[in-house]
This record gives C-alpha cells, structure tokens and sequence, in this order.
C-alpha cells in the first residue's frame, strides 16, 4: 500500500473497522502513533479511548508502541514487532471486544457529548465504530469550513504596520479584512467566523509576520491557583507548611495591562527581584454564557493558547494576597495564537513544558490538574457571565522556581518559553530593572 500521509490536521486516521494484521483499529493507532511522533496529531490522541484500551487488550504500553512505530518502516514491521509481543490467539476475541463495544449508558453518553457533538445530534449512534466514523466525516467537514483543522488565529504586523487579524494556513498568515482583531471576531456566530475564513486575503509567510498578544481582553484575565497536586505539594514544602489540596478552584486575576507580545522582551519592573515563571494552558471563551453544565462546557470554548503567568514572589507573599503580585506590566505573555477547539479535540492530555535558557523546569500534563477544564469553566460560570475572548489560565503544575532548593529566579537576558502540545511555543526574553539587576548580581 502507499504510505499514507499522517498528517491527522489534515485528514481523519484509517477507519477504525480496517485491519491491518487481522486486527481491527491497529491501522488507525499506527496513523495516529504516527501522527504523534510527528508533531501532527491535530484533535486525535490514542488514550484515554478506543485506541487505549485496544493497546491494554493486548498488554502493550503506549510509550513501547510509539517506540516500535517509530523504529519500523511499514505497518507489517509493527505487527510483526505487536505479534512477537502479544497472543495471536487472543486477537478474535479482541476483535470481538472492540466491534461490539457501545455507548449506552445515558450518563456516559451526557458526558461524551462535549467531545462528540454528533451525539446531540444522532442518538441512534450506540457502536463506537459507528460513532468514531461519523464523528470524523463530521469533524472534517465542519474544520473545512473554518480553514482547515490546523488553522490557528493571531494577531500580527508587517514591518512598522499596525496589528490587524489574521488566520494561519500552512505556513502563512492570511488577513481577515471582515474584523477589526481577534476579539471582534470571536464574538461572530460560527457561520460568520466561517464567512470571514472564507473571504482571506493573500498571504505572506508566516516567517515575514510579526506576531502580537492574540487577545488583550478589557477585563481581566482570570487564573485558577494551585490546580496540580504536585505544585500544591512543592509550595507547601517551599513556605513550610501542610499541604491543602483545594477542594473548589481558587480564582484570582491579571490586570489587562500586564499583557505582553510572544516573541516580545519582557521588562519587568524593579519592585520584584523574585520573578518566577509560570506555564499555564489558556482557555479562549467563544461564547456569552451563564451557569454552563459541565456537559455543554466545550460548547461554549473558542479555543486555546499559551500562557506564562510571570508572578513577583516577594509582593505575592507580602501583600497576602496574589493581585499586585500578578499584574505589574508585561507579566502575561501570551501567544503565539489561538488554536480553535475543533484543533484539540480533548483539552485533558496535553504536554505542558517550560524552559528557561533551554533548560527544561517544569513539564507536566493536563490530565493532573485537579479541577478539570469542564469543572473550572462550569463553576466560574455559575452566576457570573462569561463573555467572549475571556481569557481562563488554568494553573501551573511543579517546578516553579521559588519552590525550588535553592530557589530559582529569572535573570537578565534569560529567554523562557512555555510549550504546550498541539498549540505551539511563546518564548519571551527578559530584562530585569536595576534594581533587580543589582540585587541579582548581588546576591
């Protein structure tokens, strides 16, 4: 057969009823091993899922799959790597397993429907065969309309010009002359932001294009604190106390003003000398909403991004409460884009790094927050309206630098970049204020 093409941004994984090795989903798991390995996953991952448990069935590890898929140069290598290392005899009842599994317990079904909308739509879908087919035509189909599943959103300039929006396909940036900036057009309905999609201007190479904050909301931004167990832990043993795990999500705000560019040095001011980083995933609110069930929370999202909540640890601390702390200027970059939901698929399994000078600090999933996405937009959202492009940063896992022995600060010229699957980089430098400077070089 012809080497597919595993870029899954652009097209859905092999349907999951073909065989490769008399196996059913193997075919679809190898694309979409593939397709991880390759950085072009798009919405699709292989657990939690249909893939996941199929890899469980036959007692292989994700991680030794993607290293088998990545060693071997055809999918007859892979079986003969999965056959050596499983019962063939067992494969029937695999097969078996997989063909028949269905959705049909109501609550389950509920709670799927914000990853599959095609459930609202179609409750005659039970088989996830069914249901997974039928969910790609329709995911792809509705991407085609909204610039394609790898579309992602900016701001940007060229040259000294002013910021005006714009939308990357490939690997150039297209103008949406319809809107004024990112913000406008995120309040569109869906049939306008496909609208505006459609009528792009010509491109330039995204190389040419100097990107901006693809959001700087009138209000403030809101952040969760202390949403992974492990940073609950590692702040806990910095100030040498118990450890709390919060049992309701702790919002607190960054002021509009601390908004800074991707690619942009950060000037952070002279009244810290502790500036500590922060990686943090971005939720994009696309939708005016109230009391959101935890259910319909994906309904109301627009998309995600980076985020780096840049923190004064010794105002943090001396003030005894996080605002000032939090909002002095150019302590929230944020960037390079906004990747659209339809682009993630499920928000709960995305790597999140931070590196400063190259050096990796913290690197965690999503999967270990404490409240989850759902949870935190749905209770945000109860009695308080929401709006679109609210801009939500969902916590920092460990690895910040205050808990660190000893601790760890940024320094002048030092570059930090946040990573997060599926979106991209924001990397930023830093210029401290004399004042910083000076204690730094001191101490």
């Amino acid at each position: 057969m012809p080497t597919p093409d595993f870029d899954l941004r652009k097209h859905p994984p092999r349907g999951p009823a073909e065989r490769v090795a008399g196996l059913y989903m193997l075919g679809r798991t190898i694309d979409k091993a593939r397709a991880k390995l390759a950085g072009t996953l798009g919405p699709y991952k292989i657990s939690p899922g249909l893939s996941g448990y199929f890899l469980e069935w036959l007692g292989i590890e994700e991680a030794d799959f993607l290293e088998a898929v990545r060693t071997s140069p055809d999918d007859a290598a892979v079986a003969a790597w999965l056959r050596a290392r499983s019962d063939p005899n067992g494969y029937d009842e695999i097969n078996a397993r997989l063909l028949e599994r269905a959705l049909t317990d109501a609550t389950r079904r509920r709670q799927m429907m914000g990853q599959y909308p095609i459930l609202r739509e179609r409750p005659d879908l039970a088989r996830w065969f069914d249901i997974l087919l039928e969910d790609d035509q329709r995911m792809y189909d509705d991407a085609k309309q909204r610039g394609g599943m790898d579309a992602r959103f900016v701001m940007y300039s060229q040259g000294s010009g002013r910021p005006q929006p714009g939308v990357i396909l490939v690997d150039r940036v297209h103008p949406m002359a319809d809107v004024a900036d990112l913000a406008a057009f995120i309040t569109l309905s869906q049939g306008e932001r496909d609208a505006v999609v459609k009528n792009v201007g010509a491109g330039i190479a995204l190389s040419e294009a100097n990107l901006h904050a693809p959001l700087r909301p009138s209000k403030n931004v809101f952040c969760v604190g202390r949403n992974y167990l492990a940073h609950v832990e590692e702040a806990a043993r910095a100030r040498g106390a118990d450890v709390k795990v919060p049992t309701a999500p702790t919002y607190f705000t960054k002021a509009p003003t601390a908004l800074a560019d991707p690619g942009a040095t950060l000037h952070l001011s002279d009244v810290s000398w502790q500036w500590d980083w922060e990686a943090e995933l971005a939720v994009v609110i696309g939708t005016r909403c109230r009391d959101v069930p935890e259910d319909d929370v994906y309904d109301v999202i627009f998309g995600y991004t980076c985020l780096n909540d840049v923190s004064a640890r010794d105002l943090q601390t001396a003030r005894g409460q996080w605002f000032k702390g939090k909002s002095l200027d150019d302590s929230c970059p944020i960037g390079p884009w906004i990747v659209p939901a339809y682009g993630i698929g499920d928000p709960q399994g995305l790597d999140v790094t931070l590196r400063v000078n190259g050096v990796v600090k913290q690197h965690a999933s999503t999967k270990q927050m404490i409240f989850s996405i759902k949870t935190i937009v749905s209770d945000l959202s109860r009695g308080m309206t929401l709006e679109p492009g609210d801009v939500i940063a969902t916590g920092t896992p460990e690895g910040v630098g205050f808990a660190r022995q000893p601790p760890e600060f940024l320094k002048d010229g030092d570059t930090v970049e946040v990573e997060i699957e599926k979106i991209g980089i924001l990397r930023n430098g830093v210029a401290l204020g004399q004042l910083a400077l000076a204690t730094s070089v001191r101490d």
